[in-house]
This record gives C-alpha cells, structure tokens and sequence, in this order.
C-alpha cells in the first residue's frame, strides 16, 4: 500500500497574488505540512505548468516531502513528484494508473455516492469534500458537512482526505470522523502569514492524534 501524507498544503496563484506557487511551498515546508499538492487552474500551456512543478518538486525534494501535482500526471510523473490528484473533469484514475503506475493517485468526490462509484478504481486516496464550503472553485459543490464525511470515510476502501473550509479548529472534527488527514488552501494560502498558519495546523493535527491513541 502507498504511503499517503496526512497533512497537504494546496499551492495557489489564482486566489491570491502574494506569494507564488514556490514562495507558498517554501512556507509550507516551513510550518511542518506533510504534503504540498502543486494546483493550477488557470489557463496556462503545458511548458509553464511544468515549469513551476520542476521548481515546487526541488523545494520538495530538498525537504524530503512528497509533491502531489494536480490534474496533470505526465506533469507529475515528468517531475519525479510522488503523486497525481485528479479532479472529476480529469483523466480517469484507471488511465493515470495505467500510465504512471508508479504515482499515489488521489480523486476528488463530493458525495458518498461518488465515493462508492470509485470503488473498483485505481485510487489510493479521495479528497472529500468541501466539508465547510469553498471559496476556491467558481461553481463549488453543496457543503458535505461532518456526517456525510464520516459516511465516505466508513464506506470507503481508501484512505480520506477531507479538504473545504477547514481550519485549525476543525481538524479534530474531520479526524474524528473518520478522515485519514486533510487538506488546504486558503488556510495557509491567503493567510497573513502562511508558516505560522501551516504551524497551527499541524499543531492541531498532533494533538488530536495524540487523542485518538
């Protein structure tokens, strides 16, 4: 089984115009995430996303974290990174793994159905969600909320990463419930300070696994 990171930091220039996608790896690194997905939404070509993905996977790299690269997994897998997470819009798990059989492959779900429609997929993980909404897609899905999270993470084969709205405060709810780990955005993105905003959450982590024990 693939070793799957309880703690990703999701990467951003579209939300906010501070810090680049490197700048914001670097902090994460910094304040202790265990992951750092690397996500571009916006319109670029292939040359400019893989451009960036070889300078977050040397930041990686250099830390000993593993890089999750977002949509792209010739990108992921050109970049030496450790893992692909694919949205419902991208490739299908079963082509990324036939491609790449080397990558952790995450996928998206917004409702236990979807999750159980990943059943019979090459998936190692799902990203669940948005347990508290969103401000980080133009058209998001509704609020999955604790109770349906804790429903995906019962019936699912995979680990869950619960991703939406969360913060510190949240993570012993989300852990839990059931979730694996979780993941960020705007936490640590938008954030005046996104060191010490990555800090309290793995902060948060490790002491509500040291209450689960």
């Amino acid at each position: 089984m693939k070793a799957i990171p309880r703690f990703h930091v999701i990467t951003d220039e579209q939300l906010q115009r501070r810090w680049t996608h490197v700048q914001i790896a670097r902090f994460a690194i910094e304040g202790g995430a265990h992951a750092i997905q690397y996500r571009e939404k916006r319109q670029l070509g292939q040359f400019e996303v893989l451009e960036t993905a070889t300078l977050v996977a040397a930041e990686c790299r250099k830390a000993d974290i593993p890089l999750i690269v977002n949509d792209h997994a010739e990108v992921a897998g050109a970049v030496g990174a450790a893992g692909v997470h694919l949205g419902r819009e991208d490739t299908s798990p079963r082509v990324a793994h036939n491609r790449r059989p080397e990558l952790v492959i995450g996928s998206t779900v917004n409702s236990l159905e979807e999750a159980q429609a990943m059943s019979d997929m090459p998936t190692d993980y799902l990203g669940a969600g948005p347990v508290y909404g969103t401000q980080s897609k133009a058209r998001p899905a509704p609020a999955l909320g604790l109770h349906d999270l804790a429903q995906i993470c019962r019936r699912s084969n995979a680990p869950v990463i619960a991703i939406g709205g969360i913060q510190p405060e949240h993570v012993p709810d989300v852990i839990q419930a059931g979730a694996w780990g979780f993941a960020v955005l705007g936490g640590v993105a938008c954030a005046s300070d996104p060191a010490s905003a990555t800090r309290a959450y793995s902060d948060a982590l490790r002491e509500a696994l040291a209450r689960g024990r």
